[in-house]
């Protein structure tokens, strides 16, 4: 039972992380736009690519940790 509680925990934590780096990808995209050169534009638009390839990433844990937890908890009850 403990098991699967922290497995639900971490795809969360795994989730809200990945958003907050897309989020703060397209923030720093925008606000580096408008106040320098391409330079920095670019390095921001990379930023958001990792954050989406993160996020992705992060959702496939999440996913995967949420089945443990359903199949931990499933075969804990039958114990």
């Amino acid at each position: 039972m403990r098991s699967a509680t922290w497995h639900f925990a971490a795809a969360i934590w795994n989730l809200l992380a990945a958003v907050l780096a897309v989020i703060g990808g397209i923030l720093f995209a925008f606000l580096s736009y408008s106040d320098s050169g391409p330079l920095i534009f670019y390095s921001a638009l990379i930023m958001l690519v990792s954050g989406i390839v993160w996020t992705i990433a992060a959702a496939l844990i999440t996913l995967a940790n949420l089945i443990i937890s359903f199949i931990d908890l499933f075969f804990g009850y039958l114990k």
